[in-house]
């Protein structure tokens, strides 16, 4: 810096001097003590030079407020007054960025110069280009005395500058480590600062706290005496709450809870909440805390109808998902598109590149590890179905996610069988979807785990609605998709019984899907298998009718099981006289064939064995003339009208003939009833030789006779299940008869004794019974006959059919006996029913008799030779002394009724000595002489 000459005097010009002045500003030395002191000087000197220009204006300044003359006089305070003192002198002069003198004094913290400025009439509340005050200054870099100092001058403590902050803002958007941060605060809101205001950010003092993780702060703003801040105002759209859970303070988390509104949502489209917030951002820790808090509404949906748990699932936050189960969150509540939590969480992992599992992911302080299967053991209702009535399991076999469909599997409260609810749509179960879908592995994966899958079932059984909505080509694949997973080398997959007990086979039968049929028949299935009332495939087949079918199944059958006679009937139509079941002795295999005329072809055949089934009941009577054996037959029916029995040799053959019939148990009398039953039996017809094929003919009878449907070859088998079906038929016989005899009880009970048939009744029932009787010992004594007599069965054979025989006889015996024990029984209540009866119309005939005696007395007593009476008296004296008598006996009437004899007795014999001998009766009894002069009266 050059140095002015001392002798030299200076300029008067104001502009020469201004500019020497400022040409002394810029050449402020930037090191050295002593320099820079010198300069200071210099700059003092000319300071002083200037006040001694009395014209001189020392309002300027260079650019900024710091070059002007009252900024560089504060470097000595005493100078600094001087200029002050000056009346010209403007303690408001402001620089281009309009700020003061005072704005420099903040900065610098000086106090004294502040003081000094604003007994000079320096503005307080003087703004800059930026709308601050010196006070925002103050409390922007931390000077607390600035502040206090500001404040006790009454600075405007909540003024906003241009970008809309107060100094309670500036203040705490200081550095958290700013040792007079705190104090500042407290002083700003003591004196009234409002912690609500916010900035053109719409931050507040809480969210900026909240942003800088201040927890001090964020304490003092809520805890504070003065002035409150409000948690849940928004700032962008956001609450306090919102932003300390995005940045997953926990303990601003911890002080914000009690005072916030938990469930508030954020002020924009999206509506999210604080616990969305945390789900979103995967904060666990902070979704804890939320969740700790009871007034945390766990299944809240935002405008898309999503869910908490929709949410964590959607990211795949399986440990958040957790614990959102654990505080009650409802899994299964669906969004506005009807699309559950565990939906989006597939979606997920179907659209992502990996599948690996879930629980793989590394645990990390922040976020604990979720495993999966967990999750799905803590969902309270697993099986729950959505609105389109599809479970979690359902939608995971669709997408083919085998992990998750692991972790179904291992929970036992999983329904793998459980059916889509879906309304108009085939309902499919989760091995369906997934070989509807291809997924082979996730097929194979549940059908071994769950034994107990009946997937296959369904398909077959809903097979019409499937091939309707899908077509036949892709429901058959399915099937085949099905049969040929289980273990292997076995088709146990095809054996499995639903619900109703039917197997695959049973129901492809039942539907009349040929097509299924041979695809169970190439998995060797089990073709004389039972459903739970036994029946077979073939009976299905038989019983709807479905012939194709029936024929496939009876080729591939070596031996002909459980099969009824009912069953082949259901193939007839009206104009079929026999069915005519027979089998190959070549091939082996079974078929039928139905007869449309009354004659059959019973001549024996080599090349198969031939079973005749009636279809018709008037057909049956007519057998014996094929055998010729008419003549026979009119003899046996002379000998019995119960049963016939024919034995004889026709064209070479032995032909065997047996028919029985049962007395018809109807009791209402009719001249043309008839008298018996239809017959029934069993004809078959064989060579000479005992090892001959057999012709076997059989009668239509409501159930079967060869319950399990066999062609029989032998004598012994043909009779054995003969006497079977007859040992049925008499205990039917018999339980009609018990029925009707308990149809009379039922008559007796309601009738009382009232029914003058009754006894008849008893006695045609009892002539029924006679007759059953009679038929037993028929049907008994000529089988037992026949069965000793028969060359063709053996010593052995003989002697089981014979017990048989013996059976059916013990067993009706025993019923025929019970019901004559009943029938005394109800003979004797009846007895007992008609005296009870007959002893009420005799008490009520001597009631009536007993009221005219009374009468009958007062007019004895009027026509009899009574000196008391000799004036003749008036007529209405009789009326008047027979009324009395009428209610003496009448109330003597109810006391004996009503009243116990022991309190009567008493009274009347009260005080006598012969009380005693008439304590238990009182007879009354009126006699009047025949001739009508003498009365008696005799206590």
């Amino acid at each position: 810096m050059t140095e002015r000459p001392i002798d030299e005097s200076p300029s008067l010009d104001p502009t020469m001097i201004k500019a020497r002045f400022v040409g002394a500003l810029k050449e402020k030395p930037r090191k050295g003590k002593k320099v820079l002191r010198a300069w200071q000087n210099d700059i003092l000197e000319q300071i002083e030079e200037f006040l001694k220009l009395e014209d001189f204006d020392v309002n300027f300044c260079e650019g900024e407020i710091s070059q002007s003359p009252l900024w560089q006089a504060t470097m000595r305070i005493e100078i600094f007054n001087k200029v002050l003192e000056r009346k010209e002198t403007d303690a408001n002069l402001s620089d281009g960025k309009h700020r003061t003198a005072m704005f420099l004094a903040v900065e610098s913290e000086e106090l004294q110069i502040m003081e000094s400025l604003k007994k000079a009439g320096a503005l307080i509340d003087w703004k800059d280009n930026e709308g601050r005050t010196p006070l925002s200054l103050a409390a922007e870099l931390g000077h607390l005395e600035c502040v206090e100092f500001l404040l006790a001058n009454a600075a405007d403590i909540n003024h906003r500058d241009l970008h809309r902050r107060t100094p309670l803002l500036m203040a705490v958007d200081l550095d958290s480590f700013h040792p007079k941060k705190q104090i500042i605060i407290n002083l700003l809101i003591e004196r009234g600062a409002n912690p609500n205001l916010a900035d053109d950010e719409e931050k507040t003092p809480l969210t900026g706290a909240i942003l800088d993780s201040d927890i001090a702060t964020v304490k003092q703003l809520l805890d504070s005496k003065y002035l409150t801040a409000n948690v849940n105002q928004y700032a962008r759209g956001r609450t306090a709450l919102s932003l300390a859970v995005e940045r997953e303070s926990i303990e601003i988390i911890k002080l914000l809870i009690p005072k916030a509104e938990v469930n508030m949502e954020d002020d924009n489209s999206l509506k999210r909440t604080p616990l969305a917030w945390a789900i979103e951002k995967e904060k666990y820790w902070a979704t804890m805390k939320l969740l700790e808090d009871s007034r945390t509404n766990v299944d809240h949906a935002n405008p898309h109808g999503r869910t908490p748990f929709s949410l964590a699932a959607g990211d795949m936050r399986v440990a958040i998902t957790q614990l959102l189960i654990r505080h009650g969150a409802d899994p299964h509540l669906e969004d506005n598109d009807h699309r559950t939590g565990f939906w989006w969480f597939l979606k997920a992992r179907f659209h992502s590149d990996f599948r690996m599992p879930i629980n793989l992911k590394q645990q990390t302080p922040r976020v604990p590890r979720g495993e999966f299967g967990d999750l799905i053991d803590s969902l309270p209702r697993p099986n729950d179905q959505d609105s389109t009535g599809r479970s979690w399991l359902s939608w995971a076999a669709e997408y083919g996610d085998e992990y998750v469909v692991k972790q179904f599997l291992k929970n036992k409260d999983v329904n793998p069988n459980q059916c889509d609810k879906t309304a108009g749509t085939f309902a499919r179960t989760p091995v369906i979807w997934a070989a509807e879908k291809h997924h082979e592995f996730l097929v194979q994966l549940m059908i071994d785990q769950r034994k107990d899958d009946l997937s296959l079932n369904y398909v077959i059984r809903h097979s019409k609605v499937y091939e309707r909505e899908l077509g036949e080509e892709r429901m058959l694949n399915t099937v085949k998709t099905l049969c040929s997973h289980g273990e292997a080398g076995d088709s146990w997959i095809t054996e499995r019984c639903d619900a109703e007990g039917t197997k695959p086979l049973h129901l492809a039968c039942y539907q009349g899907n040929d097509k299924i049929v041979d695809i169970l028949l190439e998995s060797e299935v089990v073709l004389n298998s039972k459903d739970r009332t036994g029946r077979t495939p073939l009976q299905y087949a038989l019983q709807q009718k479905h012939e194709e079918i029936a024929r496939r199944l009876l080729k591939l059958m070596s031996k002909l099981q459980f099969v009824q006679s009912n069953d082949w009937f259901k193939v007839a139509d009206q104009e079929t006289y026999w069915v005519k079941v027979f089998q190959k002795a070549i091939s082996g295999d079974f078929d039928w064939d139905l007869i449309r005329k009354p004659e059959c072809d019973f001549l024996l055949c080599k090349e198969q064995r031939t079973l005749y089934l009636c279809a018709q009941e008037n057909v049956w009577s007519r057998v014996p003339r094929q055998f010729d054996a008419e003549d026979d037959m009119n003899s046996e029916m002379a000998k019995s009208e119960y049963i016939q029995y024919i034995r004889k040799d026709f064209q070479a053959f032995a032909v065997n003939y047996i028919s029985v019939t049962f007395p018809v148990q109807d009791q209402s009398p009719s001249a043309n009833r008839k008298t018996v039953q239809d017959p029934w039996g069993v004809a078959w017809i064989r060579g000479p030789e005992s090892k001959d094929k057999v012709n076997v003919f059989l009668s239509r009878l409501s159930g079967s006779i060869l319950p399990d449907g066999c062609i029989p070859s032998s004598d012994f088998e043909i009779i054995e299940r003969f006497l079977k079906n007859l040992k049925n038929e008499w205990n039917t016989a018999c339980s009609v008869a018990s029925m009707k005899i308990d149809g009379l009880r039922a008559n007796q009970v309601t009738q009382k004794g009232r029914n003058p048939e009754f006894i008849d009744e008893l006695a045609n029932n009892a002539s029924i019974r006679m007759t059953v009787r009679k038929c037993l010992r028929s049907h008994i004594d000529r089988l037992r006959c026949e069965v000793k007599s028969d060359h063709y069965l053996k010593e052995e054979k003989q002697s089981k059919l014979t017990e048989i025989i013996d059976g059916i006889e013990s067993s009706a015996i025993k019923s025929l006996d019970d019901m004559e024990r009943a029938v005394r029984e109800l003979l004797q209540m009846e007895l007992a029913w008609v005296s009870r009866n007959e002893a009420a119309s005799i008490k009520r005939l001597s009631w009536v008799t007993f009221i005219f005696l009374p009468l009958m007395f007062a007019s004895s007593l009027f026509g009899m030779n009574v000196d008391l009476l000799k004036d003749n008296p008036d007529w209405r004296w009789y009326t008047l002394f027979g009324t009395l008598s009428v209610l003496l006996t009448g109330s003597l009437w109810m006391v004996s009724r009503f009243v116990p004899d022991d309190i009567v007795l008493s009274r009347v014999f009260r005080g006598t000595t012969d009380a005693a001998v008439f304590e238990n009766f009182i007879v009354i009894s009126f006699s009047i002489a025949a001739d009508g002069q003498n009365l008696n009266l005799f206590w």
